[in-house]
């Protein structure tokens, strides 16, 4: 199991696109509406990754395998932290579903922390559908606790609750 971790360039906006609706039309499957999932395009995504890649307010990490993009997670300063330089947000990570149940995952969210604690921060926070039984566990298994109520957001035009998990990050 040959892998590559490492930081995404601009030429990786479409693999991260196509790993990233992959995942979530697996992931959110029976949680979010049907008609959602069916209209995800990898396309428009690419072309929002091709932004996301050109911005420096978070760092995105790819996970390649046999030169394919296989997973990836971005991660920055959190918004509007109680202390300013303190704590991170992972915004999102993601492995297409053929790399699922592979130890994969932890490998990509241990390099961003890594990365978070390098750069002096001292808390990592997410946000996760409730429903996502999956994530959770994932989360939970890597050290993650739930910390505090949760929100709504909506979803093509569905109502979901994401809770908020924090973890605690060691000195770089």
């Amino acid at each position: 199991m040959d892998f590559l971790i490492r930081l995404a360039r601009a030429q990786d906006a479409a693999g991260i696109a196509r790993v990233h609706v992959q995942s979530w039309q697996a992931a959110y499957r029976g949680i979010m509406a049907e008609t959602l999932l069916a209209s995800l395009s990898v396309a428009k995504w690419t072309e929002d990754w091709k932004e996301r890649l050109a911005s420096t307010a978070r760092t995105t990490l790819v996970l390649e395998r046999a030169g394919v993009v296989q997973g990836w997670a971005a991660f920055g300063p959190a918004p509007a932290p109680e202390e300013p330089g303190q704590a991170a947000e992972l915004f999102g990570i993601y492995l297409a579903p053929e790399a699922w149940a592979q130890s994969l995952g932890g490998k990509l969210l241990a390099r961003a922390e890594g990365m978070l604690s390098e750069r002096g921060y001292r808390e990592v926070s997410l946000w996760v559908v409730d429903a996502n039984r999956r994530a959770r566990r994932f989360y939970e298994k890597s050290g993650y606790v739930q910390a505090g109520g949760g929100q709504e957001v909506v979803r093509g035009g569905m109502p979901l609750n994401q809770l908020r998990y924090t973890k605690a990050l060691g000195p770089g």
